[in-house]
């Protein structure tokens, strides 16, 4: 399952609904940010964190367009 696939799934199902996956992605962003400017001090933290950083933006998106429609 693709990163923007996890979004439209989460926004798809009726216990999520968009809201909550906006919510919950964003705040894996925000996280994310938060860690990367602490944990950095190896490249495989790093890598790990701009993993999780670039999945959860992605997720972010076609929940946006979902709720936009």
């Amino acid at each position: 399952m693709t990163r923007s696939s996890l979004g439209g799934y989460g926004a798809d199902r009726y216990r999520w609904g968009i809201p909550k996956t906006v919510f919950f992605s964003m705040s894996i962003h925000a996280l994310v940010l938060i860690f990367l400017s602490i944990l950095t001090a190896t490249g495989m933290t790093a890598a790990i964190l701009v993993a999780l950083w670039i999945g959860s933006a992605w997720m972010t998106s076609p929940t946006l367009q979902t709720y936009f429609i």
